[in-house]
């Protein structure tokens, strides 16, 4: 099979929230865990499938010990994401990432 992505992977596995909307337009949120991030996307590792096509909002949680030094953050950043599911397998889903993202502290800010 031929590679289409575009953009390195890097294998990082990190705790993430999936929020999709559910048959009754209702939010759900789901637990689920990158296995590698690009800057365009990720897979996320979750006992629960996506249908291909649907959109999702990606919180992803990163523990980045540097950052402390140089910003006044608890020990971890957040990173809040939508996109559309591309991939689905047993394992878990691919995500695309829209162009848009947020980086933010996880306790919420100052």
């Amino acid at each position: 099979m031929e590679e289409k992505r575009g953009m390195e992977r890097y294998c990082l596995t990190v705790p993430a929230k999936v929020s999709v909307m559910n048959h009754d337009h209702q939010l759900r949120g789901l637990q689920a865990y990158t296995k590698d991030v690009s800057s365009r996307g990720t897979f996320l590792q979750m006992d629960t499938g996506l249908e291909v096509g649907q959109q999702v909002h990606l919180e992803i949680y990163l523990s980045i010990n540097k950052l402390q030094e140089f910003f006044e953050l608890d020990n971890s950043v957040r990173i809040e994401v939508s996109g559309q599911v591309v991939r689905s397998t047993h394992e878990g889903v691919g995500i695309q990432f829209d162009k848009k993202y947020t980086i933010l502290p996880s306790n919420g800010g100052c």
